[in-house]
């Protein structure tokens, strides 16, 4: 629920419709449709969740030395998984439960 109050924070500067979620949370199938009904966009998530981290510091670092042109290297090893889409009469009943952002 912290999480959505940032999410809304930054949804007022910029429009976000998706989110590539990774970690450990990622793992269970109950709370990727959570977190998409909590934060009301559509969760992607990728085959590589641990490691994610890591792959986007080396190609942020492989950027940065020259190896690569841009952050664009990551789409030749990123593959998604699963894509959930929130359930809107779900998304209705977390509304109560989360904070209003300052």
């Amino acid at each position: 629920m912290n999480l959505s109050i940032i999410l809304e924070i930054l949804r007022q500067q910029v429009s976000i419709d998706e989110l590539l979620v990774i970690g450990g949370s990622a793992k269970r199938l109950m709370w990727r449709q959570i977190m998409s009904e909590i934060f009301d966009a559509i969760i992607i998530f990728p085959s590589i969740l641990e490691e994610a981290g890591s792959m986007v510091a080396t190609a942020t670092g492989g950027v940065d030395e020259g190896l690569f042109k841009d952050l664009s290297v990551i789409d030749f090893y990123l593959f998604i998984d699963f894509i959930y889409t929130s359930k809107q009469e779900a998304v209705i009943e977390y509304k109560p439960c989360q904070k209003k952002p300052y």
